[in-house]
C-alpha cells in the first residue's frame, strides 16, 4: 500500500493513504459544551428504532439515542470512572472507499457519522459505533468498517471501536450502573462525601458498602446521606466496588484510594 505524508495543521503530520486523505467535519471531534447531535442517515426501516434522551450527566450536548442498545452504552459511559465526557454525533468523517470498475480500482467518497464520541480523563478521544452484533455481520458494515478504523487512526490519531450487546449489557454490571447513578445525587453534598472518606481511613482493609456508611460520622440522614456519597466516589473512581453481584450493602469495597 503505497502511503506519504502530509501536514494537517493542528493534527500534525498524518498518513494519507494511497493518497486519498480522510477529513472530519470538526477538528476537536465536537467534543465541546454544548455540541449538538447532526443525525444519522435513515435505517431504512430495517430494524426497529427507539428515540429518546438520556439524562446522561457526562454529556456535552443533547444525549440522543436512537436505540435502546446506545441508551444502554451511554449508561455505562456515565458510570466508567475513565470517561470525562462524551457527544453524541457531534461530528462527520468524510473517508474513502475502493470500488472496481472496468478492472480499474477507484475511490469513492463516503460519509461517517458515529454514535458517540468520548473524552477519556487522560485526555484521549475515542470514537465508537455502537452495533448489535447481528448487524455488525452484515456485508455493507465489513466492509465499511476497517477503512473507517483505519481513517481514524492514520489520518487523526483517534482510536475507534464498535461495541456490541456483549461488550454493553454484561449483567449484573450494567444493572449495578443504573442503580448508581440514580442514587448519585445530592451531587453537592461536601460534608457526606468528607464523612465517607473519614470512615474508609478507619474501617477494616476488607470493608463493604454498609459498614462504611455505619460508620459514617453524619447527624441527619446518616445512612442515605452516606450511601450517595459513596456511591459519587466510585463513579469518580476514588474507590472501586465488586459489581460482579447485585450491588447492596454488602457490596464489597475493593481498593481504597487511600490505600494506594
Amino acid at each position: 500500500m503505497d502511503t506519504v505524508k502530509a501536514s494537517s495543521g493542528r493534527q500534525g503530520q498524518i498518513m494519507l493513504v494511497q493518497g486519498m486523505p480522510s477529513a472530519v467535519s470538526r477538528g476537536d471531534l465536537g467534543l465541546f459544551p454544548g455540541t449538538q447531535p447532526l443525525g444519522k442517515r435513515s435505517r431504512r426501516g430495517k430494524t426497529p428504532s427507539y428515540h429518546g434522551v438520556h439524562g446522561g450527566y457526562k454529556a456535552l450536548g443533547l444525549a440522543l439515542f436512537e436505540s435502546l442498545l446506545e441508551r444502554d452504552f451511554q449508561t455505562v459511559l456515565c458510570a466508567d470512572p475513565r470517561v470525562q465526557a462524551y457527544a453524541v454525533q457531534s461530528h462527520q468523517l468524510h473517508y474513502w472507499l475502493p470500488s472496481a470498475s472496468d478492472g480499474k480500482t477507484n475511490q469513492n467518497p463516503h460519509i461517517y457519522t458515529p454514535d458517540v464520541s468520548v473524552i477519556l480523563k487522560d485526555g484521549r478521544p475515542v470514537v465508537f459505533e455502537v452495533k448489535h452484533s447481528r448487524l455488525r455481520l452484515r456485508e455493507s458494515w465489513q466492509k465499511r468498517e476497517p477503512h473507517i478504523r483505519r481513517a481514524y487512526i492514520e489520518d487523526h490519531g483517534v482510536h475507534f471501536q464498535v461495541v456490541t450487546e456483549q461488550n454493553i449489557r454484561i449483567q449484573p454490571r450494567l444493572s449495578n450502573y443504573e442503580i448508581m447513578l440514580r442514587h448519585r445525587h445530592p451531587a453537592d453534598d461536601v460534608e457526606a462525601e468528607i464523612a465517607v472518606r473519614d470512615a474508609l481511613f478507619r474501617v477494616r482493609q476488607q470493608s463493604n458498602i454498609g459498614e462504611v456508611c455505619d460508620a459514617c460520622l453524619l447527624r441527619d440522614n446518616r445512612l442515605s446521606r452516606s450511601y450517595s456519597a459513596l456511591i459519587r466516589l466510585a463513579l469518580g473512581g476514588e474507590i472501586v466496588l465488586d459489581l460482579n453481584a447485585p450491588l447492596s450493602l454488602a457490596t464489597a469495597i475493593v481498593r481504597k484510594a487511600l490505600d494506594d
